[in-house]
């Protein structure tokens, strides 16, 4: 598919031969990038029934970081009904791919997986042969050698996406190697496309599918076609280039805000073959098991010559037509005219809701629009290289780079980072487009060092590229210095009623800024609707707030500010209940949620109120998330605690955890958390882990056979199968008879999977104390309160 490629292997890990286990997605795709890989194949996946999970989410915050490089995922063969795509195939960044027949087959494959995903999203994206398919094979043995194995044939959507890898190879040299714009190999025009550019440039050439239902759950935008959207000035037999192609791109340190709207025009679009144009971008990721995963919404139009506005993804028959909504759900917008008009089309990207997803930087988006149909045929004289670069003005307006020159449809500037001596050819990006000089970047970020180029416009396509000239820009900068969001410590056990915060220094993102200071929030809301600013300019990482009284529970987040006013995102949410020196009363020790909040939390447990044994709050594994993550190892525990004489450990638990796969595990260490041992509850787990043959996957590394919390809570079981049940909350205890008279801590520790996520695990009303007491003790509490 793509000759003399290089080729990075991953090892998988694993000992079973035939199964795959990922047991840090995000890390292997870092590593790939890191060792220069630009397109990433996964012929693997979880069976999720088009759920967003774990590993959807980190394809997508890899993809978003990593926005030169594309992802391309196979669908799924487990199940081809309806709503079945699978994991990370149901990433929003991603290329999910369903399979084919054999060959030139335009009959999608009995076995493949269908779509959408669970939230209405496009999925799979597209189509490839999958049937029959040689292919290199895994041997019958595990060895640290490599070993040589015949091809076989085979078939499933674990053979089409290498096809559309491939595919997206020889998209990746075409652009590479300067065919583009000029369909000749010209190493001046030489560019290294995003993963964005990709993924437009594979979806606006597909050869359409399943019409007049197009496009669908079954193969999405179609079966890959390059051919009819890379052009060549010569075209070889049997070829077809009569479409030409138009990118116009903003990477995502060139982002759009909310509201911002970025036009582009072709002017001479001639009727007689079809017009299409496809809009894509890497959208943030959003939470595990959220019900509606897009986090920044751009829109597509599309102007036609008669003046009507065609919006993204509004078909009839798969044809674009006006009216209709706005797509709020996929980061894939297209329109289409199969018999265009005759004239010019105003393509118009708009930034309708960019909030971001609180990671730094998300508040902007990068975008690829590309465009193929009848324009610049034949193939006219190319605009003359723009002479005599200056930079026009260098202020807080941004860049602007005045030349000399004449282009009939304006110009285009581009720039890269660095200097005009280090960047590379292929670096140069889309920045800015002007009638005449100078052109405008207005996205620059003060005190870094850019380079730029400029080209005309002429006939509707780019020309030829000008000198390079540099600057370090005199703009305003704006990055959000980079804080750790999860590193705030609290302490609120004090002899003098206190709360004790710290956490870990900020980074200021911008080059010229200088003496970083913190602001804290205090609430009594955990979800802190509302807040109260309790510090502000902090130079150090500490704060004692004293404005607190005993046995209340408070919450806490902070900011990090830099010289210029700016703001770095909120740090999580982290709660503490202030106590005596000695800490909590430990006969009985109570923790309620709602107003006793001791257990500390590693993410992702935190407080919920989504579900409760008594009043509306809880911990849940997931936090706020409906659904807990995959591949985790996290626990919630208690603070030390003596343990009186005939003490027993009560608690409430809801859970819906994928049955003997994930699981909770209740544990206590005698020796402050260095050691950990099973706290069985009374009359044992009611179930225990069992993954079969393929050994032990669970993020903790839990051995089959490990006593668990898991299935599904409903009235007649602690642990049904089931996991479609809705659970309900269920007394649980536990005997630390045997642990009287010694300092010990309780945890609950959560262990998945890399496949099937649900509800989670809610944990409520944690007692520990005398099961024989029935009043508390009021009289000898002085040691346990501050004052």
């Amino acid at each position: 598919m793509a000759p003399n490629a290089q080729l990075l292997m991953q090892d998988v890990g694993g000992t079973n031969p035939s199964a795959v286990y990922i047991t840090d997605f995000e890390g292997t795709l870092n590593q790939a990038y890191a060792g220069g890989a630009r397109v990433h194949n996964n012929s693997w996946g979880a069976s999720t029934a088009g759920q967003y999970n774990g590993n959807d989410a980190e394809a997508d915050r890899t993809s978003w970081k990593n926005e030169d490089m594309l992802v391309v995922v196979s669908a799924g063969n487990d199940d081809p009904g309806p709503v079945q795509t699978g994991s990370p195939s149901n990433a929003k960044n991603v290329l999910s791919v369903a399979a084919l027949g054999h060959a030139g087959s335009t009959a999608v494959a009995s076995y493949s997986n269908r779509g959408p995903a669970a939230d209405g999203r496009m999925k799979p994206d597209i189509a490839a042969p999958g049937s029959s398919i040689q292919s290199a094979r895994n041997t019958s043995t595990s060895s640290a050698v490599p070993v040589y194995t015949a091809p076989v044939s085979n078939s499933g959507t674990s053979m089409a996406a290498p096809t559309i890898s491939g595919n997206a190879a020889l998209v990746r040299q075409f652009f590479a190697d300067g065919f583009y714009p000029r369909g000749v190999k010209t190493p001046a025009d030489a560019y290294n496309p995003s993963g964005m550019v990709m993924k437009a440039v594979l979806l606006n050439g597909t050869n359409p599918l399943g019409a007049p239902s197009w496009p669908n759950a079954n193969s999405g935008w179609g079966r890959a076609w390059l051919d009819g959207n890379l052009w060549f000035k010569t075209t070889l037999a049997g070829g077809d280039d009569n479409r030409r192609l138009r990118i116009f791109e903003r990477t995502q340190a060139a982002g759009m805000h909310t509201g911002d709207v970025k036009e582009y025009t072709i002017s001479n679009v001639g009727a007689g073959q079809e017009l299409r144009i496809t809009l894509t971008w890497f959208d943030p990721a959003a939470a595990a098991g959220a019900a509606l995963t897009l986090i920044n919404n751009l829109d597509l139009e599309v102007v036609a010559p008669n003046a009507q506005v065609y919006k993204g993804n509004v078909f009839t028959s798969g044809v674009s037509v006006t009216g209709g909504n706005a797509d709020a759900r996929d980061t894939v917008e297209q329109v289409r005219f199969t018999a265009p008009q005759a004239g010019s089309y105003t393509i118009r990207v708009k930034g309708t809701s960019i909030p971001g997803n609180g990671t730094v930087g998300s508040n902007t988006q990068g975008y690829a629009v590309v465009a193929s149909g009848a324009f610049a045929l034949p193939d006219p004289a190319p605009a003359a290289a723009p002479t005599g670069l200056t930079i026009a003005s260098n202020n807080s307006s941004g860049v602007a780079v005045g030349f000399t020159g004449s282009a009939a449809q304006g110009f285009q500037l581009y720039r890269a980072n660095g200097s005009c001596a280090t960047a590379a050819a292929g670096d140069f990006r889309l920045i800015g487009n002007a009638a005449s000089s100078p052109v405008i970047d207005d996205a620059t970020q003060g005190g870094f060092q850019y380079a730029y180029k400029v080209r005309g416009v002429a006939g509707d396509v780019e020309g030829l590229v000008s000198s390079c000239i540099d600057v370090v820009s005199a703009d305003d900068c704006t990055l959000q210095p980079a804080i750790d969001a999860n590193s705030l410590v609290l302490d609120g056990s004090n002899a003098s009623c206190s709360v004790e915060l710290a956490w870990s220094p900020s980074t200021a993102a911008c080059p010229t800024a200088s003496g970083l200071t913190y602001n804290v929030y205090r609430s009594s809301d955990p979800f802190m609707v509302s807040s109260t600013q309790v510090a502000s300019g902090l130079a150090t990482t500490s704060y004692s707030d004293a404005a607190v009284v005993n046995g209340q529970a408070y919450y806490y987040r902070f900011e990090a500010e830099d010289n210029f006013g700016n703001l770095s995102p909120l740090s999580a949410i982290t709660g503490a209940t202030t106590t005596g020196a000695n800490g909590p009363d430990p006969d009985p020790f109570v923790d309620n949620v709602e107003n006793a909040t001791f257990l500390e939390a590693e993410l992702p447990w935190g407080v919920s109120n989504i579900a409760a044994a008594n009043g509306t709050l809880s911990y849940h594994t997931g936090g706020q998330a409906s659904n807990h993550p995959d591949l985790t190892c996290a626990s919630i525990e208690t603070p030390a605690l003596l343990v009186p004489a005939n003490a027993q450990l009560s608690f409430s638990a809801r859970y819906n955890l994928e049955f003997q796969w994930d699981g909770v595990v209740t544990e206590i260490s005698t020796d402050n958390g260095a050691n950990w041992s099973s706290l069985p509850p009374t009359g044992g787990y009611p179930t225990v882990f069992n993954t079969g043959s393929t050994g032990t996957i669970n993020a903790c590394g839990f051995p089959n056979g490990t006593g668990i919390y898991s299935g599904v809570t409903t009235a007649s079981s602690n642990a049904d199968p089931d996991n479609n049940l809705t659970p309900i909350f269920k007394p649980f205890t536990a005997n630390l008879a045997s642990y009287s008279g010694q300092t010990v801590k309780i945890r609950w520790r959560l262990s998945s999977d890399p496949g099937l996520n649900f509800s989670g695990f809610f944990l409520d009303q944690v007692r520990v104390g005398n099961s024989d007491s029935i009043f508390d003790n009021d009289f000898d509490m002085s040691a346990y309160m501050c004052q």
